[in-house]
C-alpha cells in the first residue's frame, strides 16, 4: 500500500543551538499550512515564566505595516494586568483604572509619553508607532510596573499558562526564535523553517 504525506503532515526542523540557549530548551515545530506560510510551534524552556514572555523570529522579511491591534492592560490591586504585553506598530492599547485609587500611566524607552492621572472606572488610549521594549510605569504608585514589546511585524506569540506558543504565517527561511522577559537576557535559536 503506497502512503502520501499531506500538507498536514508535521515536520520536525532542523536547530542550532546558539551559545544563550541551554540544552534543555524548547524544541519548535513546523507545521506546513497552504499559502499562508507556516506556523511554529513550540514550549519555552523551563525556568521561563510563560506569563510574562513574549516568542518572536528575528530575520523574517516582512514589508509595509502590521495590521494594528487594540490590546488592553488593566491596574487592578495596584498592578498592571498582564505584566507584559506584545503588539504591531499602530496597535492601541487602552489602560484601564479598575481599582479605587487614582493611577497615572506614563512610558519610557522606544515610545515615551504621560497619559495623565485618572480615577477609578476611567480609562485611557495610546497609540503605539514605535518598535522597541517600552517600560509602563505609574508615578503615583512607583512599585507598579508592566512592558509593552512593540514588533515591526507579525511574527510573535505570547505563550499559554503551559508556556505552549504559536506563530502563524512564517514564510520559509533561516530566522533567529527569541524569547522575550523583561530585564532579563533574551534565550535566542536558529530555526529552519520548512513547509
Amino acid at each position: 500500500m503506497k502512503r502520501t504525506i499531506t500538507w498536514l503532515t508535521v515536520l520536525i526542523i532542523n536547530i542550532v543551538s546558539m551559545p544563550t540557549l541551554s540544552s534543555a530548551a524548547h524544541h519548535p515545530r513546523v507545521v506546513a499550512v497552504p499559502s499562508n506560510g507556516c506556523v511554529v510551534t513550540g514550549k519555552v524552556p523551563a525556568g521561563v515564566n510563560p506569563n510574562n514572555a513574549v516568542v518572536y523570529l528575528e530575520g523574517v522579511p516582512f514589508t509595509g505595516r502590521p495590521a494594528p491591534m487594540h490590546k488592553e492592560m488593566d491596574q487592578k490591586n495596584l498592578q498592571f494586568i498582564p505584566h507584559v504585553l506584545a503588539i504591531t506598530v499602530g496597535s492601541q492599547v487602552t489602560f484601564l483604572n479598575s481599582d479605587t485609587v487614582n493611577h497615572n500611566v506614563f512610558g519610557v524607552g522606544a515610545d515615551m509619553f504621560d497619559l495623565g492621572t485618572w480615577p477609578p472606572g476611567r480609562k485611557r488610549t495610546k497609540t503605539f508607532s514605535r518598535p522597541g521594549e517600552v517600560a509602563i510605569l505609574c508615578n503615583v504608585h512607583p512599585e507598579m510596573s508592566a512592558y509593552i514589546l512593540v514588533l515591526k511585524h507579525p511574527y510573535f506569540a505570547q505563550p499559554d499558562a503551559l508556556g505552549r506558543y504559536k506563530i502563524a504565517g512564517v514564510p520559509p527561511g533561516t530566522y533567529t526564535l527569541v524569547i522575550y522577559q523583561p530585564e532579563r537576557k533574551p534565550i535566542k535559536k536558529k530555526i529552519q523553517v520548512g513547509c
